[in-house]
């Protein structure tokens, strides 16, 4: 061996000049491949130079040479950790340790690898180890605090970071862990002082700054947390932890538009961080840009694919745009992923349901709940909704009220309230007590103060508003239309606050009819309450009551002179601040106003006017000319199916020995669902094979003509169809009905007053079952009926605007 040349390696390598040293250590090797430490020296020089694959190639030449010297077997795991074999590194520590067990540097280092694997425990007994042998190094110290903190061992975590900081208490970092493990153990105080110690060793250590606004927050300190955010943004405007936290609050807080700057500037800095990209998508859907939000998912979810979240983001996004199969399957991974996480479950289950997928949807939400949740209340809201379109009323309010119990907020009150609807069991009277009391704990939203409504005045036209998040292809759009394009623009300005991600076709007609468009979606309660405000409105109408989507948080705080109910909702919103609700005399009979906690402002006429579909196919002959017998049907949702509807329904099929029975709604495309449909009807004596089920169908043209093979529809109970009667009508198939008591229970009659067909009104079951019997003797006169539907509809406020607006008006300004 040629000492000189090994004297000037190893001291090239001491100085950290390792390209030189390895040249000198490859010559030697030259003359002596078998030289076991100089392979080793020359492995360490690889590694320095990043050279990680010749270093480990060198490493194992040298080990298979000198197996049992520990500092070759410390150094290979060292570089099998760097190029991230942690199983390898982690034999070759445990090697090092085994031939030297004093080798306090390995067990230190086989502590790190294992902490980073969240092996908190194994990594707590390696760091044991280390400070047997070396008892006053503080790293160790602190590191073992770190893993008794995940380990939850709060109180020992606390401990021995007092040990680290009793033998270095300069530093920073060990104050930092110090200030989180007394977090953990709720000594607030305690961990302030540590945050605030460790920032005054090194005012760039960022994470204790966070430490400090966060207990701030927790404190509720806001706004003393808000300033040093804000400040500390300020002074470091390119460190993403606080960008990050600043768009978190503000997306927490309803502000998701105002956190798409910073996200934006924060993608820039770490293009890699997977939390920013999916932030961004929030902010970006809540700007109204799903295109680009569904990419700030997808670029979330490549990132790092174990990202939950990013996947149930991405799946509820797609779904919402049509690509319904491809965000299931999204959902499908998300919970896989985090199967106690609530939302994305409930999210799945949702998506199921849309898909008419009801009995799978039922199944795993069932399943779910026997699991440990993080939020259950999720999962009892879905099954709601999952019973509910399978016709499961009961079982659906029992889920929503499940979830009421759990978590007191607006959208579950809602929920609740509106599935009462559908009770049978329940009286009208008795909802109407439920909706006044459950109301009542809706908490109104919070503004900027200073704010008191505007009174009358002469020197202005009327100011209308009209808030909703579904003025789209939805029954509330299509009902809007008329109203906006015939509204009086010399005596009203009419504001439009649209809350629903659309652009579609009568989103933009709805615009093109509007004075004032307002953009509010994505926009908080309180951004919402503050625009409404600043307009100063003299009407203010709530087309929304309990339905999804809905901001009666707004109304609660007053943000309108005069506040109305209207169109969203079948019946009084119990709310206290909500001055009208809109109907009519057939609606609203003077005998049922007591249901109502607002004032019944009454229109003449039935209370909606419907824009006709411009995809409507022509009025077919009546079915039963050629069939010779009747042919019923109704196309509303499995959930107005009720037990008392049934009966009703079974009734007139066992009057009618020929006629037949089609139901077409969400959800019968399933066969679990099918099949207990048949049953409640075959508990009756009525055959399945005159009951015909039919998969929901789109678009909407297919969906009327269905309306080719129904003679007479028929209206469930209580709950009446709305839009579906209007469909009916228009297709010249008229609506046989039930009236009870309540708005809900009282629209078919009032939409066949309105149209002139108080015939197809029935005064009680009996009486429409000899309604139904009467029109299968005379069936010239129903198709007679049949073919001047359209003409006579024309003539009537249920499709003409141009007529029914006026009358509306003179509500508004009543």
């Amino acid at each position: 061996m040629d000492a000189p040349a090994l004297l000037r390696a190893q001291s090239l390598q001491r100085a950290g000049r390792y390209a030189e040293a390895i040249d000198v250590y490859r010559s030697l090797l030259d003359a002596n491949p078998d030289a076991g430490q100089e392979l080793a020296n020359l492995a360490t020089c690889l590694r320095h130079t990043g050279q990680l694959e010749a270093a480990l190639h060198a490493f194992e030449r040298a080990l298979a040479l000198l197996p049992g010297v520990a500092p070759i077997w410390f150094n290979a795991a060292n570089a099998y950790a760097a190029a991230k074999q942690n199983a390898r590194a982690e034999q070759a520590f445990r090697r090092a340790v085994e031939i030297e067990p004093m080798f306090a540097a390995a067990w230190f280092n086989l502590g790190r690898l294992l902490q980073a694997q969240e092996r908190a425990d194994e990594a707590e007994r390696a760091y044991v180890q280390v400070l047997q042998i070396e008892p006053n190094n503080a790293t160790a110290w602190m590191n073992r605090g770190n893993a008794l903190r995940a380990m939850g061992r709060v109180g020992e975590a606390i401990a021995a970071h007092h040990h680290a900081i009793a033998i270095d208490a300069t530093r920073a970092e060990t104050w930092l862990n110090l200030g989180n493990a007394l977090r953990d153990d709720k000594r607030l105080d305690q961990a302030d002082e540590a945050y605030t110690k460790a920032l005054s060793l090194l005012d760039d250590l960022h994470a204790a700054r966070m430490g400090l606004i966060g207990l701030m927050q927790q404190g509720d300190q806001r706004e003393a947390a808000d300033a040093l955010l804000d400040a500390a943004i300020v002074r470091y405007p390119d460190e993403v932890d606080y960008l990050f936290e600043r768009a978190r609050l503000w997306i927490t807080a309803d502000r998701k538009r105002d956190a798409l700057p910073l996200l934006q500037r924060a993608t820039v800095i770490a293009p890699q961080d997977a939390r920013i990209c999916n932030a961004l998508g929030i902010a970006l859907e809540a700007s109204g840009d799903r295109e680009r939000a569904l990419q700030a998912f997808a670029r979330a979810i490549a990132i790092d694919s174990t990202f939950a979240v990013a996947h149930a983001n991405y799946g509820q996004l797609a779904r919402q745009m049509g690509r319904v199969q491809e965000g299931i399957e999204a959902l499908r991974r998300a919970v896989a992923l985090a199967p106690n996480d609530a939302s994305a479950c409930g999210n799945l289950i949702d998506g199921l349901v849309a898909t008419g997928h009801l009995q799978e949807a039922i199944e795993h939400a069932e399943r779910a709940l026997t699991g440990e949740l993080i939020d259950a209340c999720a999962i009892h809201t879905a099954l709601g909704h999952a019973y509910n379109c399978a016709g499961r009323s009961v079982e659906s309010s029992q889920q929503l009220e499940y979830a009421l119990a759990l978590k007191s907020s607006g959208i579950h009150i809602s929920n609740a309230l509106f599935a009462s609807l559908y009770a049978d069991a329940q009286d009208a009277a008795d909802k109407a007590v439920q909706h006044q009391s459950y109301a009542a704990q809706i908490a109104p939203a919070v503004a900027a103060a200073g704010y008191a409504p505007p009174g009358p005045r002469a020197d202005r036209r009327l100011r209308v508003g009209y808030l909703s998040a579904d003025l789209a292809e939805h029954p509330v759009g299509f009902f809007m239309q008329p109203i906006l394009a015939h509204h009086d623009r010399a005596a009203l300005e009419v504001f439009v606050y649209a809350t629903g991600n659309s652009n579609d076709a009568v989103t933009k007609a709805l615009r093109g009819h509007t004075q004032y468009w307002r953009d509010g979606v994505g926009r908080g309660e309180r951004e919402l309450l503050d625009m409404v405000r600043r307009d100063e409105l003299d009407v203010l109408v709530d087309l929304a009551g309990h339905t999804a989507h809905n901001h009666l948080s707004v109304f609660a705080a007053r943000a309108a002179a005069r506040q109305l109910s209207y169109l969203g909702y079948p019946f009084s919103t119990g709310l206290a601040q909500m001055d009208g609700y809109i109907a009519d005399a057939v609606t609203v009979p003077e005998a049922d106003a007591t249901l109502y906690s607002e004032q019944v402002l009454k229109l003449p006429c039935f209370a909606f006017c419907m824009q006709v579909h411009p995809t409507a196919p022509a009025v077919s002959a009546l079915p039963a000319s050629r069939n010779g017998f009747l042919t019923f049907g109704c196309f509303n949702n499995l959930a107005k199916l009720s037990s008392s509807t049934v009966a009703v329904w079974a009734g007139i099929l066992n009057t009618l020995a020929d006629a037949r029975l089609v139901l077409r709604a969400l959800g019968l495309n399933d066969r679990v669902t099918c099949e207990r449909v048949w049953q409640q009807f075959a508990a009756h004596g009525v055959a399945s094979s005159r009951v015909e089920l039919l998969p929901p169908i789109r678009p909407i043209e297919a969906f009327l003509r269905g309306y080719e093979r129904v003679d007479i529809a028929l209206d469930p109970m209580p709950f009446n169809g709305g839009t579906t009667s209007f469909e009916a009508l228009w297709q010249g198939v008229p609506v046989l009905t039930q009236p009870g008591r309540g708005f809900f229970a009282r629209m078919g009659a009032g939409i066949n007053r309105s149209a002139g067909l108080d015939a197809f009104t029935a005064i009680d079951a009996g009486d429409l079952v000899a309604r139904a019997l009467h029109w299968s003797q005379h069936l010239d006169e129903l198709a007679q009926l049949r073919r001047a539907m359209r003409s006579t509809l024309q003539a009537t406020t249920l499709f003409d605007g141009q007529r029914f607006t006026p009358a509306f008006e003179q509500v508004l300004h009543s």
